[in-house]
């Protein structure tokens, strides 16, 4: 995870408390679009790549992954954010117990047709074994 964040210049930067904010809306019609995507996309991926160890970020990296295509500043900020709340978790590690209680539960929240650009549905899930998230 420091790894990463050295990458993009962030190692010491000062840290955030939320990754993102759920009711947040993104413009696709901003006047600010960023000259290259390239650097954006290759942020995103590694992101992507930090969600299997971490999972607090996923709902911020899969809203982030939607503007891939035509990313502007202001989704860059937001991307930028993220990799502040990962400054402040970077020596933080998650703990498995085993339990003698074996309960899975799952929840779904799901946006039907909830983007207001193309109308594309979005859900988010989480499983839960004991007290410990899973997924």
């Amino acid at each position: 995870m420091s790894n990463i964040l050295q990458k993009f210049g962030m190692g010491e930067c000062k840290y955030v408390t939320i990754s993102f904010y759920p009711r947040i809306t993104l413009s696709l019609s901003s006047n600010s679009q960023l000259p290259d995507a390239m650097p954006y996309r290759y942020v995103i991926c590694n992101l992507l790549y930090l969600t299997i160890f971490r999972l607090d970020i996923i709902c911020a990296v899969n809203i982030m992954i939607q503007f891939m295509q035509k990313p502007y500043f202001e989704h860059l900020n937001i991307v930028n954010k993220i990799l502040r709340y990962i400054t402040i978790m970077k020596d933080l590690a998650i703990k498995y117990f085993k339990f003698p209680l074996f309960v899975l539960l799952g929840y779904l929240y799901y946006d039907y047709g909830g983007d207001r650009y193309d109308r594309k549905s979005t859900y988010y899930y989480v499983f839960i074994i004991g007290p410990i998230i899973i997924s």
